[in-house]
């Protein structure tokens, strides 16, 4: 399951750029705030998710980057995944 988050933006005016031209240095810093904010909000849903997901004896894994380009790689390119060869399921020990 993706957790999309979409963060609620203001348009600004005229006056807005122009204050915003002039000091650049709180630009960065409001920027690295909100970016904090937001992924504090992101990660409590996907800890609400999780915590779901849990109560139901599934497995949730955190994603990086590199992992979510794959899994979606692999899910659009099937052609190219079906050609690797996968251990046989029958040979693999589960414990219980």
């Amino acid at each position: 399951m993706i957790v999309g988050y979409e963060p609620v933006t203001l348009k600004e005016g005229l006056f807005g750029k122009f204050f915003r031209a002039l000091n650049p240095t709180r630009i960065i810093k409001q920027k690295q705030e909100d970016f904090i904010r937001d992924r504090k909000i992101l990660m409590s849903r996907a800890d609400q998710m999780a915590s779901k997901f849990s109560g139901l004896d599934l497995k949730v894994d955190l994603l990086n980057t590199e992992q979510l380009i794959a899994l979606l790689y692999n899910s659009y390119n099937p052609d190219i995944t079906e050609a690797i060869k996968l251990r046989d399921v029958s040979s693999i020990d589960v414990e219980l």
